[in-house]
């Protein structure tokens, strides 16, 4: 009756000389290419989760909280955003998709993860009124894990409606963060 997860740190440390290895994945620990975030990760689930079940839905430790509230039938105790996913359905069906994207920010750099695709920004100074220039790529994670061709200009139209996504979920950490207790 207990659900077990697991999941590791994330990325090897130091620069790419350093023992650690991301294996194929691009950048290591503090950066929020594949190689810094992916993991992977564990879950166990006597008689709700299938033995020896994969998914290549991308998930995070964001999700616990929503899949936890889930599981045991109880509400969200308030208002606030909730920026996880209950995992429930991809317990259940392992081709289930994330109906949410799911964002990352640290030390200059952004990223927003869907499903099958990505951004990732990096600050590359101050515009006006003093607001971080960000440049940005796009990856489809499913055809290129590694990041290895950027397809920001040849799509333009899907890269600018995740430059969206990312924004409003970024609106959604500053309401977070100012009504946290």
């Amino acid at each position: 009756d207990t659900l077990v997860c697991f999941c590791s740190d994330n990325g090897p440390e130091g620069k790419e000389t350093a023992p650690g290895s991301a294996n194929a994945l691009r950048g290591r620990k503090r950066s929020l290419y594949e190689g810094g975030i992916r993991v992977p990760g564990l879950a166990v689930w006597p008689g709700r989760i299938p033995a020896g079940s994969r998914t290549k839905m991308p998930a995070s430790t964001l999700d616990y909280l929503p899949t936890i509230l889930a599981a045991v039938k109880n509400p969200y105790p308030d208002d606030r955003p909730v920026d996880g996913i209950s995992l429930l359905s991809v317990f259940a069906n392992p081709q289930a998709r994330r109906n949410k994207g799911l964002g990352f920010q640290s030390a200059g750099q952004v990223a927003w993860i869907g499903d099958r695709y990505k951004i990732y920004g990096t600050n590359r100074g101050k515009g006006a009124a003093s607001k971080p220039l960000m440049d940005y790529e796009l990856y489809d994670l499913l055809q290129d894990p590694t990041e290895s061709k950027n397809l920001a200009t040849a799509k333009p139209q899907l890269l600018g409606e995740r430059i969206l996504l990312l924004r409003r979920w970024q609106a959604s950490c500053k309401v977070s963060l100012q009504t946290s207790p």
